[in-house]
């Protein structure tokens, strides 16, 4: 997971609010309820423990609550061996974190294609895992691209990136 500081930042994040820690940065911490990707804290047999908001819109069950679920309910039929083996890979502490390819499964049995990354909590066995989904649907339903406005002077490089960085997101 090298050349993505980003995501490195994303799964600081995640794994400082899963030990109930400071995360680096006071605004970084709500981070996981405001991402635009769907993020999981899971306890070691993967039940989710927590779901931000972005997993409850893309996963919505019929009761609204995905705590206390198998991860494995939310990956179609054909998917979850590779979650299990994306997971297994973690089975050692010092294990990095991985991503895979796979389909994810809406309340109405449509399925869809996600980017799994998984990595561990802490260097604890007991301490559960992190997963991110990235919906890999373009443009993803549930965003709307918008335009960058400049109210100051930027220069072509800093438009071109906030814009990429505005489809990304």
């Amino acid at each position: 997971m090298t050349g993505r500081p980003g995501l490195v930042a994303v799964l600081a994040v995640t794994a400082a609010v899963a030990e109930n820690r400071p995360a680096p940065e006071s605004e970084a911490r709500a981070y996981f309820d405001v991402s635009p990707s769907a993020q999981f804290l899971l306890d070691p047999d993967l039940r989710i423990r927590a779901a931000n908001q972005a997993a409850a819109r893309l996963f919505a069950s019929k009761d609204g609550s995905l705590v206390g679920r198998a991860f494995g309910d939310l990956l179609a039929n054909s998917s979850r061996s590779s979650g299990t083996q994306l997971f297994a890979l973690l089975a050692t502490p010092d294990a990095p974190g991985h991503r895979v390819a796979v389909e994810g499964v809406t309340a109405q049995g449509l399925s869809f294609p996600v980017e799994l990354v998984g990595f561990r909590l802490s260097a604890s066995v007991s301490g559960g895992f992190g997963a991110v989904l990235r919906d890999l649907r373009d443009p993803a339903p549930t965003r709307t691209p918008s335009p960058i406005v400049a109210t100051e002077a930027y220069t072509l490089a800093e438009l071109l990136m906030a814009n990429r960085l505005r489809e990304l997101v």
